[in-house]
């Protein structure tokens, strides 16, 4: 959402730059107010079932945002796809996963999470470029559901991972 959100409403919407910057600001506040949230709403629901619910959020918020076109329906969609603690998550799980030193499982997590943050927004505009960018977009929500399908991955605190 960092590289292509304010893209998609100026260029694809049609909004002009100034309305544009807020669908960054609408995931970047979603994202800090996940992260500040996220340890309770953790404690409350478990971490998978967190992280299922953050894929649903972003799979229907970002999916409906997209089908329905409209800058401040986008802006909705961006925050949906922002409030996530699938990151964190992960690097928990990682962390206490059992025979494996924590900093190499974190190094590990982190690398491939580093590795979709640097490819994602190139091969998200490869594809923008065969098929435009509001069907591009598709691939967050797509992947947002394999967020969902995998979510069990994450475990709870309290020991090592199996």
């Amino acid at each position: 959402m960092g590289d292509w959100s304010a893209v998609y409403l100026d260029n694809t919407l049609g909004t002009g730059p100034g309305f544009a910057a807020a669908g960054y600001a609408a995931f970047s506040v979603s994202m800090a107010f996940g992260r500040l949230l996220g340890d309770g709403f953790t404690e409350r629901l478990g971490p998978a079932t967190l992280v299922r619910s953050c894929g649903a959020l972003a799979a229907v918020g970002l999916g409906t945002a997209l089908a329905v076109g409209q800058p401040l329906v986008a802006l909705l969609g961006f925050a949906c796809a922002g409030f996530s603690i699938v990151f964190p998550a992960a690097l928990s799980t990682a962390g206490r996963t059992e025979g494996m030193a924590a900093g190499p499982a974190l190094a590990a997590v982190s690398t491939t999470a580093y590795t979709g943050f640097l490819v994602g927004p190139p091969f998200i505009g490869f594809l923008a470029e065969l098929t435009g960018l509001g069907y591009a977009l598709y691939l967050v929500v797509v992947l947002s559901v394999a967020i969902v399908v995998f979510a069990g991955a994450v475990k709870s605190g309290g020991g090592k991972t199996k």
